[in-house]
């Protein structure tokens, strides 16, 4: 059986997705809540975070660096409501300030 078929695929919002099994949790591009752009972007409905079962978190993969996929206020969030390491996963670039925050809220890199 191919293991990708163990996962159930969600949409959530915007760019967000969510690939889960009975053990993991994987979000890409997750956007909760907040405005980003200068104010001037936001979500037509905040994310029900209750709805998200962040104890079976382990990977967040986002695809580019903009704040609607990036997104601080929720990276924040997520931080503070779970207690695994979670891995963020991205674009490798030669400059390490996103490996550094993200390090810096308790956030694996790589």
């Amino acid at each position: 059986m191919n293991k990708m078929s163990e996962y159930k695929t969600k949409f959530i919002n915007h760019s967000c997705v969510s690939f889960e099994n009975k053990n993991h949790l994987m979000l890409v591009d997750p956007w909760f809540f907040s405005r980003v752009f200068n104010n001037s972007w936001s979500l037509l409905q905040n994310v029900n975070t209750d709805d998200i079962n962040l104890n079976k978190l382990t990977h967040i993969f986002y695809t580019h660096e903009h704040p609607d996929h990036l997104n601080w206020p929720t990276l924040k969030f997520i931080s503070e409501n779970t207690k695994n390491k979670v891995w963020i996963v991205g674009l490798s670039r030669s400059n390490k300030n996103i490996k550094k925050q993200v390090e810096k809220m308790g956030f694996g890199y790589g």
